[in-house]
């Protein structure tokens, strides 16, 4: 027996170690940047649907819907993604610093809205009105789009 390639001496370890951490990052970036598009369209849907001033949980999951077609054709995503990486997880940043000129609402109605679709005809709204369909005909390519589909659907 001269294959001794199993065997570890343990300073590997430490480049794992930072490897792990610097994946952690990535993935967290990417999820992030994946949810703010979202995010950005459910508000979009939200405002146009009338006499809403409200992102319900059912505009967030048809966004989230949408986005599963839209991340991966997004023009710089790379860029982006590596931006945001370094914003989240920049040492010297003070993170609750826009947190203290936020509004809050105290008098908000917890009461919870029911949804209805957007009679708005414009791309964004009908998009958001048929993604059901549209979900129907989603081709999934890698193992972390399978996770996305399973929570997006198990969603509200």
């Amino acid at each position: 027996m001269s294959d001794f390639s199993f065997m570890r001496s343990g300073f590997d370890n430490i480049q794992d170690a930072v490897d792990d951490e610097e994946m952690k990052k990535n993935v967290v970036s990417i999820i992030v940047k994946f949810a703010e598009g979202a995010l950005k369209t459910a508000s979009k849907y939200a405002l146009h649907r009338e006499g809403s001033t409200v992102v319900l949980p059912e505009d967030i999951k048809r966004a989230m819907m949408l986005e599963m077609f839209l991340f991966k054709h997004r023009d710089n995503l790379l860029e982006e993604v590596e931006a945001l990486k370094e914003e989240l997880f920049d040492e010297n940043s003070d993170d609750d610093e826009y947190l203290e000129d936020m509004p809050i609402d105290e008098d908000s109605d917890d009461e919870e809205m029911e949804f209805t679709e957007s009679k708005c005809t414009c791309a964004i709204c009908r998009t958001m009105n048929n993604i059901y369909n549209m979900w129907e005909t989603l081709e999934i390519t890698s193992p972390y789009e399978i996770l996305l589909k399973q929570h997006i659907e198990n969603m509200c």
